[in-house]
């Protein structure tokens, strides 16, 4: 298994080097290491096409943003709502219902 891990890692090109640690290593946390390598080099080879569709996924999954009154900045909305005396709990509180 372990000589199996050595071929994968030599064929494949290292981006960043092995860990100092490598031979210390088990077989699944060198796999482990390897598939991240894999996945890191892929990511940094992406096509502007692939990189776009990330994009595109990606914000597909974000909720957005709750309009902010006509006229008002968040720092309005924000900073006003805020009064000199209140704790650290109170400001927390005040985020939550915020979002």
């Amino acid at each position: 298994m372990t000589e199996t891990i050595e071929k994968a890692a030599d064929a494949i090109e290292w981006v960043t080097p092995r860990p100092a640690h490598w031979n210390e290593m088990t077989g699944e946390q060198q796999e482990a290491a390897i598939s991240l390598q894999k996945r890191f080099y892929a990511a940094m080879h992406r096509t502007p096409e692939e990189i776009e569709e990330s994009r595109r996924k990606f914000w597909e999954g974000v909720t957005p943003a709750r309009a902010l009154p006509e006229g008002k900045t968040f720092e309005d909305v924000f900073v006003g709502a805020i009064k000199d005396d209140m704790t650290d709990a109170e400001v927390i509180r005040l985020l939550e219902e915020l979002d």
